[in-house]
């Protein structure tokens, strides 16, 4: 319950403004491989298509990056920190990042239903 509570906050926090991005040759390949696709036919899906955008930003955070993990241990701070540097690689943004996850997790914890 925690995993898809962090999740969906750290993607709800991110959506107004962009997806996940899959970034270098790396991602790109791996993430074609994922969907049987050529590696140019994926870069313009994820370019072109929210779904495939959605989708290779889960695909990088659950299955590249398994941050699953990391995310079942809480929702504090220093998961979020943790979070957030494996994802972004730094430390920008982090702080509004938390204000936005406590936002969004009391929001989606009230609207879960046990």
């Amino acid at each position: 319950m925690k995993c898809f509570v962090i999740i969906a906050t750290l993607l709800l926090s991110t959506i107004f403004f962009y997806f996940l991005q899959l970034t270098g040759k790396v991602a790109y390949a791996g993430y074609a491989k994922y969907i049987y696709k050529p590696v140019g036919e994926t870069a313009d899906l994820l370019r072109s298509d929210d779904h495939f955008a959605l989708d290779g930003a889960l695909w990088n955070y659950v299955l590249e990056k398994k941050l699953n993990a990391i995310a079942d241990t809480g929702a504090g701070d220093d998961v979020v920190r943790i979070i957030s540097k494996r994802v972004n690689g730094g430390k920008v943004g982090v702080e509004e990042g938390i204000v936005l996850f406590h936002k969004f997790y009391e929001l989606l914890s009230a609207s879960i239903v046990v």
